[in-house]
C-alpha cells in the first residue's frame, strides 16, 4: 500500500477572481442556449479561472513529493526526491490588509498563519508542506510529518552569506 499524503494549499487565484470565473460560467451557459460554442468556451474559461487548486503530494515510502496545480480534477506537476531537504521547520507569517479612508486614516488588519516547510540543508530553499492557524496545530503537524518522513524539526534560520554580511555593514 502506498503511504502518500496529499494536502491542499489553497485555491490559484484569490477568492474574488474565482467568483467572478464562476459568474462567467453562469453566464456561459446562458450564452450556451444561443450560440454553443461561445457557451462552451466561456464555462471552460470560467471553470478554469474558478477551480483552479494548488496542492503537494508526498509519497513517504520513496521519499519524493509533487507540488501542483489542479485543474477540472487533473493534477498537474513533478516528482521531486526530498533528499536535498533534511529539515522540516515552522515558519510564521503576518498576513493582513490596510485600508485608508478619506480623511487620511489608515486601519490595518493583520492576523499571522503558520507555515509547515521542507527545508535545505542552509534554510534557503524551502517547500510548503501545510498552512495551520495555530502555532500548536502547525507543531503538531511538523512532529508527525517528520516522524512519517524520518527528517528533524528544526527551526528556521536562514545562513547569511559573506556578501549579503558585507552589504548590510555598507548600510549602517
Amino acid at each position: 500500500m502506498k503511504n502518500i499524503i496529499d494536502n491542499n494549499l489553497g485555491p490559484v487565484f484569490p477568492t474574488q477572481v474565482m467568483v467572478g470565473g464562476l459568474v462567467f460560467c453562469g453566464f456561459g451557459i446562458l450564452v450556451l442556449f444561443q450560440i454553443w460554442y461561445m457557451g462552451i468556451f466561456m464555462i471552460v474559461l470560467g471553470g478554469y479561472v474558478g477551480i483552479g487548486v494548488n496542492g503537494i503530494r508526498i509519497d513517504s515510502e520513496k521519499q519524493l513529493f509533487k507540488t501542483y496545480t489542479k485543474w477540472f480534477g487533473i493534477r498537474n506537476g513533478k516528482w521531486k526526491s526530498m533528499d536535498p531537504y533534511p529539515f522540516v521547520s515552522v515558519v510564521s507569517k503576518q498576513v493582513g490588509l490596510s485600508m485608508a479612508s478619506r480623511g487620511n486614516r489608515s486601519m490595518d488588519f493583520a492576523e499571522s498563519t503558520y507555515t509547515i516547510c521542507l527545508l535545505s540543508q542552509t534554510h534557503r530553499t524551502k517547500v510548503i508542506l501545510r498552512q495551520e492557524d495555530t502555532r500548536r496545530a502547525a507543531e503538531n503537524y511538523a512532529d508527525f510529518i517528520a516522524l512519517k518522513l524520518n527528517k528533524m524539526v528544526v527551526q528556521y534560520a536562514p545562513q547569511i552569506s559573506a556578501q549579503t554580511r558585507e552589504r548590510n555593514m555598507r548600510r549602517r
